[in-house]
């Protein structure tokens, strides 16, 4: 009865608990998670009489991604372990790679989310797992720092929505140079966001303290010393 069918279409007659919807079914499909006789499935296959139809399940941590590496950006780079259990898992992203790829810059460009892959243990199979794990925020190519990333579908929700709330508080440490009018204060200021793709105003406060400050002596001795802030 599967004979002629769409691979999306006969994966959810198959197996409806796992794809309860077409819709599901088919983001399986165009996320590469199902094979059909052995290699990626797409949309547009159409099953038949014999074909093997197979899940990919991430099993075991230290895998290498399917993709072409950027020979600037060396993989796998390292992304150390801060804090790890079944649920999620902090990890330091290095300065340099960016969170996620954007878009039109090609797949050649190894992501800290494509790494994950290659760090991270995966969780014990009696756990709600995500077939791969998830950042749950982004920091920017040139910042380093903590990374949350959630290993169960249970522990995504839970720390969007944290997130979603400003129930994080995130700390940034900085050097500038120049001196702030006042040690410490707040910047209140807007900052522009995409959502569904139009461009947006959000307002935004940040708190700031100087920690420590440092006088650069020039060589020339009559130039004006500028002040290193942390």
């Amino acid at each position: 009865e599967l004979d002629g069918l769409k691979l999306p279409e006969a994966i959810h007659k198959l197996n409806p608990s796992e794809f309860p919807t077409l819709s599901r079914s088919r983001k399986a499909c165009r996320k590469g998670y199902v094979l059909l006789n052995g290699s990626t499935g797409r949309c547009i296959h159409k099953v038949q009489n014999g074909d093997i139809i197979t899940l990919q399940e991430r099993c075991i941590a230290n895998y290498g991604p399917n993709v072409k590496v950027n020979p600037q950006l060396p993989f796998p780079y390292e992304i150390k372990i801060l804090y790890e259990c079944d649920d999620l898992a902090l990890v330091f992203k290095p300065e340099g790679p960016p969170t996620t790829t954007p878009g039109g810059t090609g797949s050649y460009v190894v992501n800290v989310k494509t790494a994950l892959t290659s760090f991270i243990t995966p969780p014990s199979p009696d756990r709600a797992c995500l077939r791969v794990p998830l950042h749950v925020h982004r920091l920017d190519a040139p910042t380093s720092g903590i990374l949350c990333v959630a290993k169960t579908k249970p522990a995504l929700i839970n720390l969007q929505r944290a997130f979603a709330q400003r129930k994080v508080t995130k700390i940034y440490t900085a050097i500038v140079l120049g001196r702030p009018a006042q040690s410490h204060g707040f910047i209140n200021s807007p900052i522009p966001m995409k959502i569904k793709g139009e461009k947006v105003m959000r307002q935004a406060s940040s708190e700031y303290k100087i920690l420590q400050e440092i006088t650069l002596i020039p060589s020339n001795q009559n130039t004006e010393h500028n002040p290193l802030v942390l």
